[in-house]
């Protein structure tokens, strides 16, 4: 399996993934919430990638895991993290997030925060995130949001 750094030829595949992972939150979202949304990720297509760094997971030539974020000062925001619904709990989502984490301090960053879906709230605690406060998304689901300090060396 490759961590490598994402191109805009990746970005329709990304997307792909992205819908895929997301139809899977439906303890956390209604059917008519996924349905909303994807259709508005859709209409978007993979251009909504191109302001943010990104990273992909790929296995067998097909991308099945990917992260985005974006850095304000010495601050990361992990805008997303998927992983293709038959490739979870495998520890891909770990590996990826683990070498986004890397790449953000390597630029500077020293704190990340995150809007996460609730259910996903273990996974980023179990890698040291610390939830602050319910919120909103861009798209106006319900998100934890969540920080981590990231010491150096």
């Amino acid at each position: 399996m490759q961590v490598r750094r994402a191109t805009k030829k990746d970005f329709e595949e990304m997307l792909e993934v992205q819908i895929a992972s997301f139809r899977t939150l439906t303890d956390t979202y209604s059917p008519d919430q996924i349905a909303a949304w994807e259709k508005r990720a859709t209409k978007k297509g993979g251009k909504r990638f191109e302001p943010y760094a990104s990273l992909v997971c790929v296995e067998g030539g097909r991308i099945v895991a990917f992260a985005t974020w974006g850095i304000k000062r010495d601050t990361g925001w992990l805008r997303c993290l998927y992983v293709l619904p038959r490739w979870m709990r495998k520890g891909i989502g770990s590996r990826l997030l683990k070498s986004a984490e890397r790449t953000m301090l390597d630029a500077g960053v020293r704190r990340i925060r995150i809007k996460s879906a609730p259910s996903a709230r273990p996974f980023y605690e179990r890698h040291g995130y610390r939830y602050v406060e319910d919120g909103k998304s861009s798209a106006g689901f319900d998100v934890a949001i969540m920080k981590k300090a990231i010491p150096e060396g």
